[in-house]
């Protein structure tokens, strides 16, 4: 091998180097920034988002027609929605994520989830979910056509359904941390939760209380971990 073969064998590596870095750096300048999850200290959540949620099994057992897609959607949707804002010393959100304030806009999921089509709200129910069927990409289409006026800045908050399984008595839910200007996702995880109580009401919310209390000890535990990686 020839000087000129080195020289041109060098200058390939050093290209290489350089796309290599060049492409890193890209990388690292798009990926989401999870510190944003413990340096803020406002929240704003928006809700509980059924528009892609999966119902699966016999919701007959419950009684008062909640079997029916329409009763699903115009009534316990938005019951679901209003109890976890209602019930803050319960479902402390503040507490969870070591918040000084949280705010709530639920009326931009309460709105996406009464226009859902009701003839698809029990397509699964023949099915057996035991695994989340929405991906991070779905989630990140999700929130992308959020629409709200009440908040212009900050941290978002949002948990999408990704199904009600009353087969297995489970649930499953994403937790979404997103920023509120660009809609991008900060971090999200889907956390599988078991259902409980009486009446199909508060059955679910169970799921919902369960998940906050699992998403808590992922941010003071595994998630915090994040930030020395």
């Amino acid at each position: 091998m020839n000087i000129s073969t080195l020289n041109i064998f060098d200058m390939k590596k050093g290209n290489a180097l350089v796309f290599i870095l060049f492409f890193w750096s890209i990388v690292v300048a798009q990926a989401p920034d999870i510190s944003r999850l413990y340096s803020e200290k406002e929240i704003t959540y928006f809700g509980l988002d059924f528009t892609k949620a999966a119902f699966c099994g016999n919701f007959s057992v419950f009684g008062d027609e909640s079997y029916k897609p329409s009763i699903i959607r115009d009534k316990y949707m938005v019951g679901w929605n209003r109890i976890v804002a209602k019930e803050k010393d319960k479902y402390n959100f503040k507490e969870a994520y070591k918040k000084e304030s949280v705010n709530y806009d639920i009326e931009v999921t309460i709105n996406r989830n009464n226009a859902i089509d009701t003839t698809k709200i029990f397509e699964y129910i023949n099915k057996d979910l035991v695994n989340p069927h929405l991906t991070q990409e779905d989630i990140a289409k999700i929130v992308k056509k959020y629409e709200y006026s009440n908040v212009s800045t900050g941290l978002g908050l949002v948990y999408v359904v990704d199904y009600f399984n009353k087969n297995n008595e489970e649930g499953c839910i994403w937790v979404v941390f997103f920023d509120v200007v660009t809609k991008k996702i900060i971090h999200t995880e889907a956390f599988k939760e078991k259902a409980g109580g009486i009446g199909l009401r508060n059955y679910w919310a169970r799921t919902v209380y369960n998940t906050l209390n699992t998403s808590k000890a992922a941010y003071k535990g595994k998630w915090k971990k994040q930030l020395k990686n």
